[in-house]
């Protein structure tokens, strides 16, 4: 347990005790810093985890309120759209793809490319 230089400089019992006692002071206090960090990447992880669950619910109560609002529209409306009454919520979780690949062919072609499309996820929030 101790090594000592010499047998004559043995220390007494008391002087094992108050050494015993520090030793033991450091490994309870090294103990303690390990359960302390470990306390604190488990609650870190816990409010990150609590983090991201509240951003999921959060984007699926806005697609939901998206979903409600675009089916209180009239059949016109929605047509003016381009969107059938069918596809509103396929088209709000999904959005439609942009008319990229004809605006490129139109440009190299040297003619006036259309406009693109926005989704209609886009079009409902310009409107709101």
């Amino acid at each position: 347990m101790y090594e000592f230089q010499s047998p004559i400089s043995r220390p007494s019992a008391h002087e094992f005790h108050l050494r015993a006692r520090r030793e033991q002071a450091v490994a309870i206090s090294s103990l303690a810093r390990h359960a302390v960090n470990t306390f604190a990447t488990w609650i870190a992880r816990l409010a990150h985890n609590g983090a991201s669950l509240a951003r999921r619910l959060s984007a699926a109560r806005r697609l939901h309120r998206d979903i409600r609002a675009l089916r209180t529209l009239r059949d016109r409306e929605l047509a003016d759209m381009g969107l059938p009454r069918s596809e509103i919520e396929y088209q709000v979780r999904h959005g439609r793809a942009f008319a990229v690949d004809r605006h490129h062919i139109a440009e190299s072609n040297g003619e006036q490319p259309e406009r693109k499309r926005r989704t209609v996820r886009d079009a409902w929030r310009i409107n709101r």
